[in-house]
């Protein structure tokens, strides 16, 4: 297939922004399990978070480790979790507190709080913890994946919530006015739906989505399938918002590298990371994302739940984590400008602005085929451009090609690429620079079944 593009510009899609949100940096971070289990080397852990250019964490301080007895609240001092929250903020960076999970002294045998004594306690409880991370937690989260449990994924169940909410919101406010609010997590876009018309906008300041693809099967366990996702439930959220976005963080994303049904390669986790990262910022009610999660939670290679980190248990970098500290800066920093027409909508080329660089992020959601783009630069002085696929090192190159496959003579002024799954970054000046030809062929990316060696 080819086509001929004449301009980058007729070629654009502009995204709006939200108001209010345009000052916010974009945070760009991992969930830790320090506050509930302390598990991990904490120093290791921040150590390699800081070196890849994260930027918020998220972390738990539950019900039941507050109040060790009922009507007692004592802030236990976790060095783990203290550390982490005092780091991040040394460093302006965003904490996320969630206030989660049933006490068994006030909710008995549910799991969520439902009467007026189990409600009141929730909220002493969440204006305690308030009170204690004032000035270092920029969200508190009121719970975690409200609708992960059997007969709480319905309207009634989030009208609980949303009551919940009524009442522990404004007393989080008084002990720390500063906060931000933050909904449940809703997993799925039928729940987001309950959740919204349950009334929870009236109440918090940015909602949280774990819209988790990687459970669905081979085929919608994707990168475009979660993108799709994303995109039903921002036309979920405006239907309930006079049609008008609502900032969204996603606190939870991620792909297991694990031997497991649902598990992936860590190739293909870090290859999916990296098309994460380099189309999250076109999503513009999206204002941060977080790696479900920085560690894994075990060594388990057959359990998928114990393998999303970016670092083994013992701390080992995996792939995902160097496309993670490779991206950090363009997602963190950059601008996106637009998505740039191929004629293929599974062929991606994003033109972003860094640091007074031209950046394009490429790659292609084929299964089974290469793309060959060409890129022309019309400017009278060509500099040389940086490439890189995600995670690896630069190069640089020099304009200049020659079709030698077609013998055809050397052209000056372009460059060819062959794009895959993994993003391709080619960064520079390329305000001159426009799309002259893209040819997708076929290249299977895996031997046959039966010719596995």
């Amino acid at each position: 297939m080819k086509h001929i593009i004449s301009k980058l510009a007729a070629a654009a899609l502009l995204l709006p922004g939200i108001a209010g949100w345009g000052a916010e940096p974009f945070r760009l971070g991992a969930c830790f399990h320090f506050g509930s289990s302390a598990s991990g080397d904490v120093e290791a852990n921040l150590n390699l978070f800081e070196q890849a250019g994260l930027n918020a964490g998220r972390d738990e301080r539950s019900w039941r480790f507050v109040e060790w007895e009922k009507g007692e609240l004592r802030y236990f001092r976790n060095g783990h979790i203290e550390r982490m929250i005092s780091r991040l903020h040394g460093r302006g960076g965003c904490y996320i507190n969630i206030l989660c999970y049933a006490h068994p002294a006030y909710c008995g045998g549910e799991r969520i709080p439902k009467t007026p004594e189990a409600i009141e306690g929730f909220c002493r409880y969440a204006e305690f913890v308030a009170g204690e991370t004032k000035g270092k937690a920029a969200f508190q989260q009121v719970w975690n994946e409200w609708d992960a449990h059997p007969g709480t994924d319905t309207l009634e169940s989030h009208r609980d919530y949303v009551k919940l909410l009524a009442a522990v919101v404004p007393r989080i406010r008084a002990a720390d006015p500063s906060v931000k609010i933050m909904s449940t997590s809703a997993t799925m876009d039928y729940k987001l739906e309950n959740l919204l018309k349950a009334g929870v906008l009236k109440h918090v300041d940015v909602l949280s989505l774990h819209p988790y693809v990687s459970w669905r099967g081979r085929g919608k366990d994707t990168v475009e399938s979660w993108y799709g996702l994303m995109q039903r439930m921002d036309r979920t959220i405006r239907k309930y918002n006079r049609g008008k976005p609502f900032p969204v963080y996603i606190t939870e994303i991620g792909w297991p590298a694990a031997i497991a049904a649902n598990g992936f390669t860590e190739e293909t986790q870090a290859v999916y990371a990296a098309q994460l990262l380099c189309s999250v910022r076109t999503l513009p009610f999206v204002k941060g994302l977080l790696w479900y999660d920085f560690q894994d939670d075990n060594v388990r290679p057959g359990e998928a739940e114990a393998n999303f980190g970016l670092i083994r248990a013992d701390a080992t970098p995996k792939p995902a984590y160097y496309v993670f500290a490779d991206l950090s800066e363009l997602v963190r920093d950059g601008e996106f400008v637009r998505r740039i027409e191929t004629g293929d909508q599974k062929v991606w080329i994003l033109h972003y602005r860094l640091n007074g660089d031209d950046v394009y992020a490429m790659w292609n959601y084929h299964p089974d085929r290469n793309t060959q783009i060409v890129l022309r630069n019309e400017a009278e002085t060509r500099a040389p451009v940086s490439v890189r696929h995600a995670g690896r090192p630069a190069v640089t190159m020099e304009w200049g090609r020659r079709d030698w496959l077609r013998q055809k003579p050397r052209q000056a002024d372009e460059l060819a690429f062959t794009l895959r799954d993994m993003p391709l970054l080619l960064r520079g000046d390329l305000s001159r620079v426009r799309l002259v030809r893209i040819e997708t062929v076929p290249f299977p990316r895996e031997l046959p079944i039966n010719k596995q060696p």
